[in-house]
């Protein structure tokens, strides 16, 4: 054998062996590059896992918070609306109401005729008598502090009419002897009744529609 032929076997040994090595490392890289996509596909499916668990969670709580305050509404809707019931028996739209917004109050009348408004003034005070819908309770509480100035002003100025029962009118002699002040005084009778009327219609208007009554 010839220096050339022993050369060349070894030269053609040396390039099987680099091409296995070379093979080796190929399938080396694509095995590892496998092993790290595998790995990485899992933490991310982990992951994945965990946010969906914690949006189940999330959405699970948000619908017991909103069956929760739907209760609360329908309860607390339910409690105004029997207090309204019980508003309106004490004091409706006919009766007291009705005579306040067609009497001159510079004639004589049956103080029978203000019953349910004093009634409503005596009666309807204490934390039963709150509606727990925050605008229905700060109107109905406008509409008892213009039934206590109409009333608290009323009482001064009226006094029982001689002879007749329970008939009471401002003083009728004021007309001839203090004209002006008789006048001042019915007119701000009209001026109170009128602010109470109004009252009485926005709080039974708004809460109607409130409580869908």
């Amino acid at each position: 054998m010839d220096w050339q032929t022993i050369i060349t076997s070894f030269l053609a040994g040396l390039g099987g062996t680099a091409f296995l090595i070379a093979v080796a490392i190929f399938l080396g890289k694509k095995w590892i590059g496998a092993r790290i996509e595998k790995s990485i596909q899992h933490e991310y499916d982990r992951k994945l896992e965990e946010y969906k668990a914690q949006l189940r969670q999330q959405a699970s709580e948000a619908v017991q918070q909103m069956q929760g305050e739907l209760q609360d509404s329908f309860e607390q809707k339910t409690a105004d609306k029997e207090l309204f019931k019980k508003f309106l028996s004490i004091l409706p739209s006919e009766g007291s109401i009705s005579f306040l917004r067609t009497h001159d109050m510079g004639g004589a009348f049956r103080y029978s005729n203000l019953e349910q408004l004093s009634k409503f003034y005596h009666e309807w005070q204490g934390p039963e008598f709150e509606f727990l819908d925050l605008e229905l309770k700060e109107k109905c509480e406008i509409l008892h502090k213009n039934a206590d100035e109409y009333i608290g002003f009323l009482s001064l100025k009226i006094f029982p009419v001689h002879g007749y029962g329970d008939l009471y009118s401002v003083p009728r002699d004021w007309l001839e002897d203090r004209p002006d002040d008789f006048k001042k005084i019915v007119d701000k009778l009209h001026l109170l009744s009128d602010k109470l009327i109004e009252s009485h219609e926005d709080f039974i208007r708004t809460a109607r529609v409130k409580l869908k009554i």
